[in-house]
């Protein structure tokens, strides 16, 4: 009887000693929170697809920034929307 308390014992605190270790390793993790990188070097990269596109996802794309580009271009539609647009 002993020994089956004892290794139910050993199972138990094994456990307890697992999740604690998790716990604090978590916690360690999140502790350091997000990084700014800060200014990127070099062109922006933005306003063109992604490298590996498939051909449906780069037409869908191309169709995409062609409806942007023709609403930017667009006058604005009447009072108000002047100061809702971006390019003011």
């Amino acid at each position: 009887m002993t020994i089956r308390r004892n290794a139910a014992f050993n199972v138990f605190a094994g456990v307890i000693a697992a999740a604690l270790a998790t716990c604090i390793y978590t916690r360690s993790q999140a502790a350091q929170g997000p990084v700014d990188p800060g200014v990127r070097a070099g062109a922006p990269g933005a306003g063109t697809p992604l490298d590996g596109l498939s051909a449906d996802e780069t037409a869908f794309f191309q169709n995409g920034l062609a409806k942007f580009v023709e609403r930017r271009q667009d006058p604005p539609a009447g009072p108000g929307t002047r100061d809702a647009r971006p390019d003011g």
